[in-house]
């Protein structure tokens, strides 16, 4: 019984850390869910007695980095919100708590999880189609109510399952698998990262296979998200792992070349990649597309490089101007919101901690694994602001947590089928 409870509460745990994340309506209720996932922990604690509310040196000083720099920013611009502050810094040392709680077990938790979501999004894709669809739509809408947004953006969402409103509305004429996240881009970059961890990092010694039961599932999800970003991140994927076969036959380099020319191939003549990203390059001056947000956040970057301009957007647009606010750049944002000092440091965390996860990697190379890694972050982040949320701040915690031997030695004792549950 200890054991089931276990392992449903540590499934319950990722699931609420990435629902914060990437669900619009756990999202808006950020700080009732972090309080939940905080209670996740004290009944963990309080039936597995396998919880520590202590941090180690070095989250420490990872926590105290971004609760200094918020604090910094405050005085450049006094501009004191200290519930925001703390929410921050709480948001910090909860993720830390959540990583170092399920620790070895969070990669297989979490593709398990994206994994049966997305079978959830595949059964509910063709009604989507229906008047059904529809339908679910509004008692969505209904059930979950999201603030309106004034730029007009609208994702209702039954938390497990979000709907596409620009098809319903005709605004788009393919429906986009959303997923559970707040739009079909951010979804893909959840998929792609299960789909990296099931072909990368090999926790279980099994012989990795591309189309595994799981991972066509996978794939397929990804598909129906008709994403620019999801797809070229996912040629890049496979690419990578084809080369990264351990085979000298001449038939990996023949399946190397026939996927590469595969993807070129689709790349050139599908309509929402290579026309969509040259028609947004076109538009870059006149338009706030990824691109065109991309230059404007570097215009004002270049006016305060060091602390950026903070993440209250309303330093530096006024309250009215809300389509200037919208920039929709993930990467560009965070180095205008932060300025070069934090994007710095933020990534090179990021990478000190994949490249200790890289000791799961099948890659030989830890370092390569680390920067494969970030860099497909990267790319997935160029039309999503994603640096801000609590997933991927979770990630400067990885390598510490989910690789140190004493927590392996101390699950393995507990129960060494929990390792590959």
């Amino acid at each position: 019984m200890e054991k089931i409870t276990y392992k449903k509460i540590d499934y319950l745990l990722i699931l609420v850390l990435v629902l914060l994340a990437a669900n619009p309506f756990v999202a808006v209720n950020q700080i009732l869910f972090l309080i939940v996932l905080f209670l996740i922990l004290v009944i963990k604690q309080a039936t597995t007695n396998l919880v520590s509310f202590s941090v180690t040196k070095n989250s420490v000083l990872i926590i105290l980095f971004v609760f200094s720099y918020e604090l910094t920013e405050s005085f450049i611009f006094n501009n004191f919100h200290i519930l925001n502050l703390l929410r921050i810094t709480a948001m910090m040392y909860i993720s830390y708590l959540v990583i170092k709680s399920v620790n070895i077990k969070t990669i297989k938790i979490y593709i398990n999880i994206v994994f049966y979501l997305s079978l959830l999004s595949l059964i509910l894709y063709p009604l989507m189609y229906t008047s059904l669809g529809f339908s679910l739509m509004q008692i969505a809408d209904k059930t979950f109510a999201l603030p309106f947004s004034e730029i007009g953006y609208r994702a209702p969402t039954f938390i497990f399952y979000t709907f596409d409103y620009s098809f319903f509305t005709e605004a788009s004429g393919v429906y986009r698998n959303a997923g559970f996240a707040w739009e079909a881009g951010a979804f893909v970059i959840y998929v792609n990262l299960a789909l990296i961890f099931n072909l990368f990092l090999n926790i279980n010694n099994e012989n990795i296979k591309v189309f595994s039961f799981k991972n066509l599932i996978l794939i397929l999800a990804l598909i129906t998200t008709f994403s620019t970003t999801g797809y070229i991140v996912f040629f890049i994927t496979i690419i990578v792992f084809i080369w990264n076969s351990k085979s000298l036959s001449i038939y990996k380099y023949i399946v190397l070349g026939v996927f590469l020319f595969l993807s070129l191939t689709l790349y050139k003549s599908t309509e929402f990649l290579e026309s969509k990203i040259n028609s947004q390059i076109g538009e870059a001056s006149i338009s706030q597309n990824r691109f065109g947000a991309a230059l404007l956040d570097l215009q004002d970057f270049s006016k305060r490089p060091f602390f950026g301009w903070s993440r209250d957007t309303q330093l530096l647009f006024s309250n009215d101007d809300l389509y200037a606010a919208h920039r929709p750049n993930g990467i560009t944002n965070l180095l205008r919101s932060y300025g070069a000092i934090y994007f710095i440091v933020f990534f090179t965390l990021m990478f000190l901690s994949f490249k200790k996860l890289g000791n799961l990697s099948t890659m030989a190379n830890k370092n390569a694994f680390a920067i494969f890694l970030i860099a497909t972050i990267l790319i997935s982040a160029f039309s999503q602001l994603i640096f801000d949320n609590i997933f991927f701040r979770s990630t400067l915690f990885w390598g510490e947590c989910i690789i140190s031997i004493n927590l392996i030695k101390r699950i393995e004792k507990t129960d060494k089928n929990l390792i590959t549950e």
